[in-house]
């Protein structure tokens, strides 16, 4: 059975989870952490139990469930999996960030498009 560490980030209060059988590989989905405080208390989460990503399931393309992204895979150099039609919709986020007064997520991260039926294994 999995471990599974869920958090609400961000404003949109995001589903972050945290994933994994036994350590000390994890799966991330949605690292949607936006300020200094969610950033530190994910990556405290890690640290305190001792685990290293492997890999980064994106739901979909929101900004919510991106701003995180970029930053885990830059410190980890993790794949990320999301779905080849959410790119377009990830190329928007800028436009919405700015209704709402945010900085937009960088979306400048690589990505394997993910497609119904694929299969992906991972911590």
């Amino acid at each position: 059975m999995p471990n599974i560490h869920l958090f609400s980030f961000n404003l949109f209060e995001v589903h972050t989870m945290v994933v994994w059988k036994e350590g000390p590989s994890c799966v991330i989905i949605d690292p949607g952490f936006y300020t200094e405080n969610e950033r530190n208390e994910f990556y405290n989460f890690l640290n305190d139990k001792g685990l290293t990503p492997e890999a980064i399931l994106l739901t979909h393309g929101h900004m919510d469930h991106t701003w995180g992204v970029k930053d885990v895979q830059d410190r980890y150099g993790v794949p990320v999996y999301m779905n080849s039609l959410d790119a377009e919709l990830a190329r928007t986020n800028a436009s919405y960030a700015d209704i709402y007064g945010l900085k937009a997520p960088d979306f400048s991260f690589s990505y394997t498009g993910v497609e119904d039926g694929m299969t992906i294994r991972a911590a």
